[in-house]
């Protein structure tokens, strides 16, 4: 399996992409709930995206 892109990346950027995508979805979000964005697969993506950033992070801590 290939690595992901996160993998050599510090705690501290880890913590920053997290930010910028909790960021991200909450706009898609807010989009969505507006009848601004019709096609979800934008939010589908940023929660997969969160979920990897979130591995990554229990990953560099342990």
């Amino acid at each position: 399996m290939a690595k992901h892109y996160f993998s050599n990346a510090t705690k501290t950027e880890l913590m920053k992409h997290l930010h910028e995508a909790q960021n991200e979805l909450e706009k898609l979000l807010f989009q969505v709930h507006t009848n601004q964005l019709k096609d979800v697969r934008s939010i589908r993506h940023k929660r997969r995206e969160i979920a990897r950033l979130h591995t990554a992070l229990t990953q560099t801590t342990s």
